[in-house]
């Protein structure tokens, strides 16, 4: 059996800590600008 692209590729992700790490930071960053946008929107709407 010879390995094939898709056969690397369908191996299973492993992130490190640190890659981990930002992207929790990126989505703690991003979930705050979601509810000042939505708390503007209710200001500016009513």
């Amino acid at each position: 059996m010879t390995i094939t692209n898709h056969d690397v590729l369908a191996g299973e992700f492993v992130a490190t800590s640190a890659l981990a790490a930002d992207l929790q930071a990126v989505l703690v960053g991003l979930l705050d600008v979601q509810n000042q946008a939505k708390q503007a929107h209710w200001t500016v709407v009513g």
